[in-house]
């Protein structure tokens, strides 16, 4: 049932990140412009905010550098790079750096990829996730170009100031600035457990969520 539902025939392409990867290459085709934007939305999230005014021009400025803006999951200790649950960008720069939400790079062997880059992470990360071992997730491969410490994206951070769920229900937006996106976080499944719990939120220093002033 769910395999009808993919845009490929094969189990693999269940993955989020695989089916991802095939719509963006679909997308940005070798005639589509180097200026043309292109825009992931989970189906589970929407825009707070005009994407025409808020994020177009960020992308069109040419002196800030910015390539990517996209949510960051790093308050809920989940990932430091970009998720696709709301994230814009262009095919150039799509291009550019033969990105992919889930795939290696062309010529890389998956494995041998995915230990160094699960070792990377854990290095650069240690202390900041709620996992307690190296766990990739969508958008992993991006780390080498959009990083925790990388100046050519935006990251839109949670900025809720009631947290109902230390995972779902999250706004997220530039920091200092306005909401941009709202992400449930459960998907399309009709339940989900959040995988973040209150006590991985304490050991980073997080604490319990405080209400809205």
């Amino acid at each position: 049932m769910a395999i009808a539902r993919t845009i490929l025939t094969a189990a693999d392409s269940i993955n989020h990140g695989v089916q991802l990867h095939h719509l963006a290459k679909r997308a940005c085709h070798e005639l589509a412009h180097k200026d043309d934007v292109l825009l992931f939305l989970d189906a589970d999230a929407w825009p707070l905010d005009s994407v025409k005014e808020q994020v177009l021009p960020v992308l069109d400025s040419p002196d800030n550098g910015i390539e990517l803006i996209a949510v960051r999951r790093s308050v809920e200790g989940m990932a430091l790079w970009p998720h696709p649950s709301f994230a814009a960008t262009t095919c150039g720069t799509w291009r550019k750096y033969n990105m992919s939400w889930s795939l290696p790079p062309h010529g890389k062997v998956p494995m041998v990829y995915k230990t160094v880059l699960e070792k990377q992470i854990w290095r650069a990360s240690k202390g900041l996730l709620c996992h307690n071992k190296p766990n990739l997730d969508t958008g992993a491969p991006l780390w080498s170009v959009f990083n925790d410490t990388s100046k050519n994206w935006l990251a839109l951070e949670r900025i809720n100031r009631l947290d109902l769920d230390p995972l779902f229900y999250g706004v997220y937006g530039p920091q200092p600035g306005k909401p941009l996106v709202f992400h449930q976080g459960a998907g399309s499944r009709v339940a989900a457990t959040s995988k973040v719990t209150t006590a991985a939120l304490q050991v980073r220093g997080h604490g319990e969520p405080q209400p809205e002033a």
